[in-house]
């Protein structure tokens, strides 16, 4: 019990702490200014990179976890689909709802200051929050949660950060945008988590998914 709640602990220290940074840098620094620096120093392999790992901030990043899922435990399942639904319906409403007018930095910032990269579709409306971000957020905080090596959770947070870079070197985002992303994915993971893990649900959500072998056929059995 003591080792869960000391790797809990530290989930929550390492997150806290990046988003801390991540919001006294978007309010200390010109939201232009990040942008224009990035874009700035740019070069073929950051445009491959970034239009590359940006990739990892869409939905179909949990599919693999939700089939992993299913053969450890039912509640995990429902506990992964429950964090797609949420971030992706809070996400949906600040965008389309509370802060429609917020423009993209390419309609913002004047076009001979950018670097445009190449392939890349942009958009001018609809910046906040970072959908992207908030979903590779929301993806590793609760992979994180499912694993025990320090390491392997440094380098989720790592692909996280990542991410948001990416998706202001293209242009889509400002930092702030980013940052609220990265509050939205963590938070509704950390709230999740929290609820599944606090909370009693039927005994179906106990049971799980397992590969069998009968008569040399392979099958699915519930467990």
């Amino acid at each position: 019990m003591d080792a869960i709640k000391n790797h809990h602990r530290f989930i929550i220290f390492l997150y806290w702490y990046t988003l801390i940074g991540l919001l006294v840098l978007s309010l200390l620094v010109s939201k232009s200014d990040v942008v224009l620096w990035i874009n700035r120093n740019h070069s073929d392999f950051l445009d491959s990179f970034c239009k590359t790992i940006t990739h990892l901030g869409e939905g179909w990043i949990f599919i693999p976890v939700l089939i992993y899922t299913l053969f450890i435990r039912y509640s995990l399942s429902l506990a992964t689909v429950s964090i797609v639904s949420v971030h992706g319906i809070i996400c949906a409403v600040a965008k389309r709802v509370f802060f429609a007018d917020a423009l993209r930095p390419t309609a913002l910032i004047n076009h001979d200051l950018l670097y445009l990269v190449p392939g890349v579709a942009y958009h001018s409306n609809y910046s906040f929050p970072s959908g992207h971000t908030a979903t590779i957020f929301c993806f590793t905080v609760f992979v994180s949660f499912l694993i025990r090596h320090r390491l392997a959770i440094c380098f989720l947070l790592m692909i996280a950060l990542l991410v948001g870079y990416s998706r202001i070197y293209l242009l889509q985002h400002f930092l702030l945008d980013v940052t609220a992303g990265a509050f939205i994915g963590t938070l509704t993971a950390f709230s999740i988590a929290y609820l599944f893990d606090r909370n009693d649900f039927p005994n179906w959500t106990k049971s799980r998914l397992a590969v069998g072998v009968s008569n040399k056929k392979l099958s699915l059995q519930t467990k």
